[in-house]
């Protein structure tokens, strides 16, 4: 029988069961290629919600079909795992250390190859030691940045469940829609903490939630009653029920890690009493002009030049060098006056 007669009398399976017989296993991609890959995933999920109104079907070619299955095995989902309506619930900015995402079946370490990352409903995220990351959230400026050894899950685009580990919360307060049920909540086994366009820091252990309000207000719900947290003070619920309000400083030791993943200010165009008002709400630390003309200084000083990505107190020693603004720092106030 001649070698076609032989391939006529074999079965399809038959036919590729001989092709790969002697083909070895593949080796499992890099990190970095499955978290591309899943990022694109979340991407097209995000364009197929966008679009409903499409309605042919596009056919990969076969070449392009093979290499995204050789790259993406690993990470398949089948149809039935894949959200039909994903929501993009916010964007990591940036990170340092290990940070990992889990979904359902798989899990992956973000890497700067895929940034930035979109985060969609139904992720968890966790940072080892020494870790942690910002998040750009929803619409408008918030900001929410994550702690070391800290574990969470993005339920919707409303609620975040903090399961340990403590985050900071950056709302501006043309960003909060009210304090009737609509804004972020960040959801506690102990209750549900709500905003009132603030800063404020949500930390959790085994005994405990802690509240720390830098600006505005914060109410923290359980199942009997709401309680309120205010700026410059620090609200305990724990396992029993029981709430506590204590007064804190809003800078100092308990907050330098937030300033981590400070995000960066423009500079470019804006002016010196704009860049001192960002010191002031990244750090919590009070401004006092002593003179009316070095207060009209800041306000009428230009500043031009790139971005500053740094933490606040280095950024401000910076600028300042190129102003004839001094400044000094007492008990939490930063004293700005011109010299002599």
């Amino acid at each position: 029988m001649s070698g076609g007669e032989e391939y006529k009398h074999q079965t399809i399976d038959e036919l590729f069961a001989s092709m790969f017989s002697d083909v070895e296993a593949r080796p499992q991609p890099p990190a970095e290629i499955e978290q591309a890959v899943f990022v694109q995933i979340l991407r097209q999920w995000e364009m197929q919600r966008a679009n409903k109104k499409r309605k042919k079907v596009i056919y990969l070619s076969m070449a392009a079909a093979v290499l995204m299955a050789l790259l993406i095995q690993p990470l398949f989902f089948s149809s039935s795992e894949l959200p039909k309506h994903p929501v993009t619930l916010g964007t990591v900015l940036k990170f340092t250390g290990e940070v990992s995402v889990f979904t359902e079946d798989h899990h992956f370490n973000l890497s700067s190859q895929a940034q930035p990352f979109p985060l969609s409903q139904g992720l968890s995220l966790a940072t080892a030691a020494e870790s942690g990351f910002s998040i750009k959230w929803g619409e408008g400026n918030k900001k929410i940045r994550v702690d070391q050894e800290t574990e969470l899950n993005l339920l919707s685009d409303s609620q975040i469940q903090l399961v340990f580990g403590r985050l900071y919360v950056d709302v501006p307060p043309r960003s909060s829609t009210s304090s009737q049920g609509n804004g972020l909540q960040i959801v506690t086994r102990f209750g549900t903490v709500r905003h009132i366009g603030t800063q404020f820091i949500v930390a959790i252990n085994d005994r405990q939630v802690e509240i720390k309000v830098r600006e505005g207000s914060v109410s923290i719900e359980d199942r009997r009653q709401s309680y309120t947290t205010r700026s410059g003070e620090k609200g305990t619920l724990d396992a029993s029920g029981d709430f506590s309000t204590e007064s804190i400083q809003t800078y100092g030791p308990s907050w330098n890690w937030v300033e981590e993943f400070v995000p960066a200010f423009d500079i470019e165009g804006r002016t010196l009493s704009d860049f001192l008002a960002w010191i002031h709400r990244e750090t919590g630390k009070k401004l006092h002009y002593e003179s009316i003309a070095a207060e009209t200084l800041a306000r009428h000083t230009i500043l031009h030049g790139a971005s500053i990505e740094m933490k606040p107190m280095l950024a401000l020693d910076l600028v300042l060098q190129t102003s004839e603004l001094s400044w000094n720092e007492q008990a939490g106030t930063i004293h700005l006056f011109l010299e002599p």
